[in-house]
């Protein structure tokens, strides 16, 4: 309310000036117009975020829903984003694993990225045996510097030493910085089961089962699939994360989407 307050008062406070000051007022309604669009945008997209945010916490695993307005229909789509490894988290042997599954050799290619991921998130430019620090990108054609901090998103690994886009597209459906280290088997994709090393088969035999019904713990997931991954059971989930990404979709294909935390009522970022 009082952002709305705020907003009308600038946009008067515009116009009058612009007429004082003899402004041209084609610019001035310009000017106006934006503003009130910008307006009429904030509170639809709040009222939108409002009403998903309701309807998610009586429902935690929607996964998409439609919301009439006056402005027209709206169609939103809702992933759990929570339900991802945070990169940020990540150990030597986690990231050995799920190179390994991604078909990455164990050897130098893979010390080469894990020792480099390393030296991207630490905050020294000391380099590790098989890394890369700032020398290294810095002769890079066009050169950057590493980041020496908490990776900020999963797209960065495409800038570290060794990592590749097809690493990168295996390891994706599995990371987020945003992620609390549980997958949650009831939502998780085929992707995203192959990166934690269950075979295609079960996998699917997985998603299957769960048009049906839930999966509720490790049992039953046991008498589902041929055989468990046992390093992957500790990132194993089985309910929402209550971090989701929505995205909202206009009649005319427009898109805005939101990372938001469910528990908080709290947008996390906008993308």
């Amino acid at each position: 309310m009082y952002t709305l307050i705020f907003v009308l008062w600038l946009v008067a406070v515009i116009s009058v000036l612009s007429f004082v000051t003899g402004a041209t007022s084609q610019r001035s309604y310009s000017i106006v117009r934006s503003s009130f669009a910008s307006i009429t945008n904030y509170l639809l997209q709040r009222d939108l975020l409002e009403t998903t945010f309701h309807l998610l916490s009586k429902d935690p695993w929607l996964k998409s829903i439609k919301i009439e307005t006056e402005e027209g229909t709206f169609s939103i789509e809702i992933s759990d984003e929570g339900s991802s490894l945070n990169p940020n988290s990540l150990k030597p042997e986690d990231l050995k694993f799920l190179l390994s599954n991604c078909g990455v050799d164990t050897g130098e290619q893979m010390d080469v990225m894990i020792d480099s991921f390393l030296d991207w998130v630490d905050e020294d430019n000391f380099r590790r045996l098989n890394g890369a620090e700032k020398d290294y990108y810095e002769a890079l054609t066009p050169p950057y510097a590493p980041r020496n901090g908490k990776i900020l998103s999963k797209e960065e690994l495409l800038f570290i030493r060794g990592f590749d886009v097809k690493t990168y597209n295996c390891l994706s459906p599995v990371l987020s910085v945003y992620g609390k280290n549980k997958i949650n088997i009831g939502t998780a994709s085929l992707e995203a089961l192959t990166a934690l090393g269950f075979s295609k088969e079960d996998a699917e035999k997985i998603i299957s089962a769960r048009k049906t019904r839930l999966i509720n713990n490790i049992k039953e997931l046991a008498d589902i699939v041929s055989y468990i991954p046992t390093y992957a059971e500790k990132w194993l989930g089985f309910s929402p994360s209550g971090v989701y990404r929505i995205k909202i979709k206009t009649e005319d294909g427009g898109t805005n989407t939101f990372i938001v935390d469910l528990g908080r009522k709290k947008v996390l970022r906008f993308l």
